[in-house]
């Protein structure tokens, strides 16, 4: 868990810098200059917190991760050890509003067809898929004979997978849990 003083440092000497520098003043003027400026913004009367969203234009999304790092290392105010620490931070790109947007049969060149559809149309940089580690949330809907969809446990989802999949169902259980890295 990060502290308040290492979230201040990410943002301000980090996230906010590389925004000044990839989209100018106009557009980091959007974004409060301290981290205890927008937690001000956010806090409602009644004490509550209401964290905002930022988009950021995807001419700058391949980008932002590599200025951020390059805004904390070139501060000569920051401790080294700080900057190290808020240099080592990971991305997450998350594409939303295409659940039951990608549909394919059952066979590896449907689906290989379908995952470059949806890599092309969310206009990822060419190659992104082989860079980095990937997640994808995928669904599966069985059904009837008659075409009528069959619901199953959620609970063991590990059964399904081991028999899709054709892995033991230990390793099936470790694959569909949250903490899974595979």
């Amino acid at each position: 868990m990060t502290s308040q003083y290492e979230r201040d440092l990410w943002y301000e000497h980090g996230l906010r810098r590389a925004i000044q520098v990839l989209g100018g003043n106009e557009i980091a003027s959007e974004y409060p200059a301290t981290a205890a400026t927008e937690a001000e913004r956010a806090r409602r009367q009644n004490g509550h917190m209401a964290w905002g969203t930022k988009v950021i234009d995807k001419r700058y999304v391949s980008l932002l991760a590599t200025e951020i790092r390059s805004a904390l290392r070139s501060n000569i105010v920051l401790h080294p050890a700080d900057i190290d620490w808020a240099s080592s931070f990971i991305v997450m790109h998350t594409i939303r509003g295409v659940k039951q947007a990608y549909v394919h049969h059952v066979n590896l060149h449907a689906a290989q067809d379908t995952l470059q559809q949806a890599l092309n149309d969310a206009q990822l940089v060419p190659n992104a898929h082989v860079r980095g580690q990937w997640w994808v949330d995928v669904g599966i809907e069985v059904s009837s004979p008659e075409g009528l969809c069959l619901q199953w446990v959620t609970a063991r989802h590990d059964v399904l997978a081991s028999i899709g999949l054709g892995i033991s169902v230990q390793a099936a259980f470790n694959a569909t849990r949250i903490s899974c890295a595979r």
